[in-house]
């Protein structure tokens, strides 16, 4: 029974045994290691690749050292990539700073060039930079859009590449713009520029100078009686230099000199192809952002417009037809009342040489005081202006405008004295005042056709162009002098179907008074005085490229002859027969 038992204990034992060596957890981890290993080979036969091996120790801590070796390769190549891109950013901004440079002294040949076009020049093609300087303008805001975008580092070459485009651009055009600039003495930036101007006409009837048509001359002058002529002159050419000095504070000097070739004929055969030069315009210019002062030779302040022609420039365009003119020496001030962007309210005013427009009778080299410099006081001028719209655009004396021009309208006064008659034998002399009212104004109608003009009422305006240069007149008997009252102006309509092209429709007409003309003489060859002078013309300019221009221009002009000898007695004068002359003349500019 014992045995009996003890078997059966021993059996019991032995399966508990049995069972806790079946489940224990290294027992089952082996079989399960034991079962993928089995797995695993029966797997590499049915696929045909190799066994694994096992990876030692030693093969696991030299990958790891590789690991980290190329982790300190990655870091440094990250520390080099940063470093690279600070070196890059630093470059940006140096060539930033370099293009900010570069764009402040284009910004100062800018204004150097815009002289020409603020400062009544007369210069052709004066204004057609304006769409070129409104491009880089625009090339510039876009470049600032872009400036104020993130700087990455994908776009940071690209981004330099562009900058470093445009400094190569700034500096060829400030190499340009350079390349006709002459150093002075004195280290002034002297330009030189200038029109090729070739003109041939054809007039059905004699006027006073055939290339430009001022008026016709009447009675018994026989010097015109040839009627009908052609011709072709290049004597319209201009030249001129501008200098511009360094900027003293905020003051800043500049000037000019104009030149053409419009200073009479030689006596020599074919002389009038030989003609000298001739000084137009010299002045210079001292001012800041409110107030400017100049002094030389300018145009007049009270009449600062002219009509658009290249086949009247040696004479502006309706001069001696309600034009009011001369280039004549002056000191002026002007000052800006109201300055704002898109408004300004000038007055300006100066003393002139006190010219009275007498002609001498054959050339001199020697000068005699005429009977404005006779009165021992200067012509006093002034005028007030209100201007609206694009100033950069503001009109000048350029011949050439092609461009949009904003709202003006000005009035100026003009004033003098003029020693007709010097007093002798203890009788007294006669002096005359030289006065005018003058208005001009600039109306954009639409943005392709602009109305410009002036108007004027004064006497004794010879020295300005003014009663078709006759200022004072002389009775057919007697000694005293009379001071001619006119009346007069012109008007211009501009339409510009295209870019390059304008077409000018113009009248002018000046109208001297009938009676200060009764029993008196001006003309001595003709014997006769001009009672009126009027001037209708057209013309279209194609610019063909920037500074080359083609011009064709007709003119119709009719004067009138006042004619007293028969009757002297008569109270108003018999008006001759009118004169009128068909001209027709076609231009070619070149501008350099």
């Amino acid at each position: 029974m014992i045995k009996k038992l003890s078997n059966t204990l021993f059996s019991r034992f032995a399966l508990l045994i049995l069972a806790f060596a079946l489940f224990h957890p290294s027992v089952l981890a082996l079989a399960s290691d034991k079962e993928d290993k089995e797995k695993t080979e029966t797997a590499e036969k049915k696929s045909g690749t190799p066994p694994t091996t096992n990876i030692d120790m030693s093969t696991l801590l030299l990958r790891i050292e590789r690991a980290e070796a190329e982790a300190k390769a990655a870091r440094e190549s990250a520390d080099a990539a940063n470093k690279r891109a600070t070196e890059l950013e630093k470059q940006v901004v140096e060539t930033r700073q370099r293009l900010k440079e570069t764009e402040t002294q284009l910004q100062q040949v800018n204004s150097e060039t815009h002289f020409l076009a603020t400062n009544k020049t007369s210069y052709p093609l004066a204004k057609l930079a304006k769409s070129q300087n409104q491009g880089d303008g625009q090339q510039e805001q876009a470049q600032g859009d872009e400036q104020e975008d993130e700087v990455t580092l994908n776009s940071l070459n690209d981004r330099l590449l562009e900058i470093k485009d445009m400094v190569d651009i700034h500096d060829s055009r400030l190499k340009d713009s350079s390349r006709l600039s002459v150093e002075t003495g004195e280290k002034f930036n002297v330009k030189l520029s200038g029109t090729l101007l070739f003109n041939t006409y054809y007039n059905t009837a004699g006027t006073d100078d055939p290339p430009t048509g001022l008026y016709l001359l009447g009675g018994n002058n026989v010097s015109l009686e040839n009627g009908a002529n052609f011709g072709a002159t290049i004597r319209q050419t201009q030249l001129g230099f501008s200098f511009f000095a360094p900027q003293i504070g905020k003051w800043r000097l500049s000037g000019d000199v104009q030149l053409d070739f419009f200073g009479g004929n030689p006596p020599v055969y074919n002389g009038r192809a030989f003609s000298p030069l001739r000084l137009r315009i010299a002045r210079a210019r001292l001012e800041s952002e409110r107030l400017a002062f100049v002094v030389g030779q300018d145009d007049p302040i009270i009449s600062p417009l002219n009509p658009t022609s290249i086949a009247q420039v040696g004479f502006p365009a309706l001069a001696e037809s309600g034009n009011l003119w001369s280039w004549t020496p002056q000191a002026k001030v002007a000052y800006r009342l109201v300055s704002r962007e898109n408004q300004r309210l000038i007055i300006e005013g100066g003393i002139l040489a006190p010219y009275n427009g007498q002609t001498n009778e054959e050339f001199q080299f020697e000068t005699r005081p005429d009977a404005g410099e006779r009165s021992r006081l200067p012509a006093f001028e002034t005028r007030i202006s209100y201007i609206r719209g694009d100033l950069d655009t503001i009109p000048t004396n350029a011949y050439l405008a092609f461009d949009t021009q904003p709202f003006q309208v000005g009035v100026g006064v003009h004033y003098g004295r003029q020693l007709a008659v010097p007093p002798r034998d203890n009788t007294p002399g006669t002096t005359i005042n030289s006065v005018a009212v003058t208005g001009d104004y600039v109306i954009p109608i639409t943005s392709k056709m602009t109305l410009t003009g002036e108007v004027f009422w004064g006497r004794s305006l010879g020295g300005l162009g003014g009663g078709i240069v006759q200022g004072i007149v002389f009775p057919q008997y007697g000694s005293r002098a009379i001071g001619v009252r006119s009346i007069g102006g012109w008007s211009q309509l501009q339409i510009r179907p295209k870019n390059n092209i304008a077409i000018h429709l113009a009248y002018g007409l000046d109208d001297p008074y009938s009676e200060d003309l009764i029993d008196t003489r001006f003309d001595r060859e003709g014997g006769v005085s001009r009672a009126a002078n009027r001037t209708f013309s057209g013309n279209i300019l194609y610019r063909f490229r920037s500074n080359f221009i083609i011009s064709t221009e007709y003119r119709f002009m009719q004067t009138y002859f006042s004619n007293d000898q028969q009757n002297p007695t008569r109270p108003i004068p018999t008006i001759e027969r009118n004169k009128v002359n068909n001209h027709i003349n076609i231009g070619f500019a070149y501008s350099f």
